[in-house]
């Protein structure tokens, strides 16, 4: 049994690095990309917006959110819709757009980790083969559980940010059009449901 660490177990290991550090990476832009969509503190956007008489929420909302964000978006066209079904249907499009945002890399930590698994593992193989030794094949394949295990970490983790972003934007859309909220909520799972 050899269980030197020659330059091709080097070299075999730090590849397994490289592609587990990449996994991780990958798997957890999700997580920061939802973070990076709206204000952090959303919930006590909507707890600030519901001292406000309803009628004058979209304006404080499109006041106090900075330039860029989903609220601000929401804001604006819920202004600028007349009251009753158009602003239901404004609002529906805005948090269409935003389900699509929070979904984009919702495969990635699972991709992820099995890219981390197999690639660490063909990499393992390739250094016993080659000559690299049992070092190195089981170096490759405890770099590609820790990527594994990191990349799922996660992507859970995305997956959590994903739904507490969600709740918050329904209570966003509750505060601003609280009559008209429930048809909106209901509209807006018939769309998701369908597309």
């Amino acid at each position: 049994m050899d269980l030197n660490v020659g330059p091709v177990s080097i070299v075999f290991l730090a590849l397994a690095c490289a592609l587990a550090f990449t996994c991780v990476i990958l798997s957890s832009r999700r997580a920061r990309r939802i973070d990076a969509m709206s204000v952090p503190a959303l919930r006590a956007l909507v707890r600030e917006l519901r001292k406000h008489p309803v009628e004058d929420r979209a304006s404080q909302l499109l006041r106090g959110a900075r330039e860029g964000t989903w609220e601000r978006r929401l804001a604006s066209e819920v202004e600028d819709a007349p009251p009753g079904p158009s602003r239901v249907a404004a609002a529906n499009d805005v948090l269409f757009d935003v389900d699509h945002e929070i979904d984009i890399g919702k495969t990635w930590a699972t991709a992820s980790v099995r890219i981390a698994v197999a690639g660490t593992g063909v990499l393992g193989a390739g250094a016993y083969i080659l000559h690299g030794g049992l070092v190195a094949f089981a170096g490759a394949l405890l770099i590609g559980f820790f990527g594994a295990v990191m990349s799922y970490w996660f992507g859970e983790r995305g997956n959590e940010r994903a739904a507490q972003r969600r709740e918050a934007f329904d209570a966003l859309v509750y505060a601003l059009l609280p009559d008209e909220a429930s048809g909106a909520r209901a509209q807006r799972a018939r769309r998701r449901d369908r597309g």
